[in-house]
């Protein structure tokens, strides 16, 4: 051994005595005894450190295509997109040629006109006739403005069942009023229109009966016979001493020398109030 080979071999005894001797008896090739018993595993040590990573390999050839997959469901209409612009109109093309008018057919011959019979000779006027005798005159047909107009001024009580009597007469032709009696008496055959108002008051402050009433008045004719012509009354039922209008108007058939009033048809008096001036107003006039 030379000097070399014993400086190792110190560095070696003095970092590890024992691997220095497995060593040392390698190198002198000492005769193996038995082997003895296997000793028991020891522990696994921790796992040293990765080693870096070689570099990435060359890529490989591709591989052949997979079969096509299903076709998917197909999705959602999506919404309509704005209508584009219109062409432009193109050009009008040629008038086509007009067809061959047909030929008119020719006129049918005119008939012959029959022949005009000829007038026979006018007669001779007859004798004049003797006149006959004038027939007696005819009753009088009388007046078609025949009218007449009355009013009234005043606050009088009219008791139930009893004739208005309107006191003021403003103007008649041919048909005649008698305010005493309050009558309408007409010249003539003929048909008649008549229109009123009366202002009126329920007159029943002087009775215990303060139920409310409606107030009414009735168009008759009283000569030649008695007949009902036409009938109004107040709109509501009124208190004691309340006041309403009553107003109407009719159409009439009438006689000559007929007579006509009206009445109160109300269940108590009633008392005629003024309304400004007038209290009643009525006209009369024939129209056929």
């Amino acid at each position: 051994m030379n000097e070399n080979e014993q400086t190792n071999d110190d560095k070696e005894k003095s970092k590890d005595p024992c691997l220095w001797q497995v060593i040392n008896c390698e190198k002198k090739v000492c005769p193996t005894g038995p082997t003895g018993p296997k000793g028991a595993t020891g522990p696994t040590g921790a796992t040293g450190m990765t080693g870096p990573t070689g570099p990435r390999g060359a890529t490989g050839p591709t591989g052949p295509t997979g079969a096509t997959g299903m076709t998917g469901m197909t999705g959602p209409t999506g919404p309509t997109g704005a209508t584009g612009m219109t062409g432009m109109t193109g050009p009008t093309g040629p008038t086509g040629a007009t067809g061959m008018t047909g030929m008119t057919g020719p006129t049918g011959a005119t008939g012959a006109t029959g022949m005009t019979g000829m007038t026979g000779p006018t007669g001779p006027t007859g004798a004049t006739g003797a006149t006959g005798a004038t027939g007696a005159t005819g009753p009088s047909g009388g007046s078609f403005n025949a009218s007449a107009m009355v009013h009234d001024e005043s606050n009088a009580v009219i008791p139930t069942n009893d004739p208005i009597r309107f006191n003021i007469t403003n103007l008649y032709n041919g048909i005649t009023y008698d305010a005493t009696n309050g009558e309408f008496t007409v010249p003539s055959d003929g048909l008649y229109i008549i229109h009123w108002w009366i202002n009126v008051k329920n007159n029943n402050h002087l009775s215990e009966d303060c139920e409310q009433h409606t107030l009414g008045i009735e168009l008759h004719q009283i000569y030649p016979y008695d007949a009902l012509i036409a009938h109004s009354s107040t709109h509501n039922k009124l208190s004691c001493c309340e006041t309403g209008t009553i107003n109407g108007n009719a159409i009439f058939d009438a006689t000559a020398g007929a007579k006509y009033r009206f009445v109160n048809s109300s269940a108590v008096d009633f008392a005629l109030i003024p309304n400004d001036l007038y209290s009643a107003s009525v006209s009369i006039t024939r129209v056929n």
